[in-house]
């Protein structure tokens, strides 16, 4: 069932209703409207899942004994390892740009050579 409204537009939105009519995109401008609601719609549907998925991990890991945890050094070591070789690239390319170990986690440098 259609509801008649009115809303008002900016001159950027109303042109770009405008031009999608005319493109033959869409048959009418309450068409366009009507189909940036419904992908709203689908976006907040889609946001909702996403959500309960993060938050039913969140509460599965809650939930792990402290002898499942991963260990820092075994999780992170292959991202280490990678940033590593990026670094001895960049020094034998003679970049300008270094990476330094700061307790643990990498932090970009700016320093000459």
């Amino acid at each position: 069932m259609a509801v008649k409204t009115t809303l008002s537009f900016t001159e950027r939105h109303h042109g770009f209703l405008l031009a999608k009519v005319r493109e033959g995109i869409f048959a009418t401008q309450s068409a366009v409207v009507a189909a940036a609601v419904e992908q709203m719609i689908q976006d907040e549907a889609e946001r909702e899942v996403a959500l309960s998925a993060l938050a039913d991990e969140i509460r599965a890991r809650a939930h792990t004994p402290r002898s499942e945890f991963v260990d820092r050094e075994r999780a992170f070591s292959s991202a280490r390892a990678t940033i590593d070789a990026a670094c001895k690239r960049r020094t034998h390319s003679g970049g300008h740009v270094r990476w330094r170990r700061l307790d643990g986690p990498y932090a970009l440098a700016n320093a000459p050579g």
